[in-house]
């Protein structure tokens, strides 16, 4: 399949194209301009694949965890594209991309998005398979779960883009030490240890489509309301999907 990758879940705008034999994504990090810069990359993505819409056959785009506007952005983007060149869409989990990038760590993977007022989108994977629901936690249970990883002989991998505010946490709130004078890897109070990885230098293309053709293969494309999700349990939010209007 021929599929369009968006991920406006972070600071990191993402817009990927990829093919049976190729795959190609192109970045923009210079601040939240994502409604301005998503179809300017797209349009380049396109001229460099040498691919023309009417070639796709499906928009795979990220629901969410992640930031509020951002999220709409793109979702309001795949649902104008979805209608306006007739294919299907399918929604993907921030934190379950991030989880199946990094499927060869040998131990538990925690994907970690930064929520915010020192709490944290998290999901614990294990070669790519979910071993915990997805979640919104404070640091401190975050540092629990790696520790009770170490104490089972496990290095454990916070990965994505709050991995590094995660470690700096752990850091000023005294629950974990460096190991030497590196900070990518932190050594807990009572033993063991943990590495963290912010995932800003993966490309996430190739794991978006592959996930978005197997949720496609499997439950079709999703249904017009389908929105985007938020994790703000601490505050009372339901956990459910809340509809995203398609722009004009």
């Amino acid at each position: 399949m021929n599929i369009l990758c968006l991920d406006t879940s972070t600071e990191i705008l993402r817009v990927g194209l990829s093919a049976p034999d190729r795959w190609t994504e192109q970045l923009y990090s210079g601040g939240l301009r994502h409604g301005e810069k998503l179809f300017e990359l797209l349009e380049d993505g396109l001229k460099h694949f040498s691919l023309n819409p009417g070639e796709l056959n499906l928009i795979a785009a990220v629901r969410g965890p992640g930031s509020f506007t951002g999220l709409r952005i793109g979702l309001s983007a795949a649902k104008g594209l979805s209608e306006g060149w007739g294919i299907p869409w399918v929604g993907l989990s921030s934190l379950a991309i991030i989880g199946n990038l990094y499927s060869y760590w040998p131990g538990p993977v925690m994907a970690v998005i930064d929520g915010r007022k020192n709490r944290f989108y998290c999901a614990a994977y294990r070669h790519g398979r979910a071993i915990n629901d997805e979640e919104d936690s404070p640091a401190e249970v975050l540092a629990e779960t790696g520790r009770s990883w170490s104490l089972n002989k496990e290095t454990g991998l916070f990965a994505g883009p709050g991995a590094e505010a995660l470690g700096q946490v752990f850091l000023k709130e005294g629950l974990a030490a460096p190991v030497g004078e590196k900070t990518c890897a932190l050594f807990f109070k009572d033993g063991g240890r943990a590495v963290f990885d912010p995932a800003s230098k993966v490309s996430y293309c190739p794991v978006m489509a592959r996930l978005g053709e197997e949720h496609f293969l499997s439950r079709g494309g999703e249904e017009p309301g389908a929105g985007a999700v938020y994790r703000r349990s601490h505050e009372g939010l339901a956990l459910q999907d809340q509809p995203c209007k398609t722009q004009p």
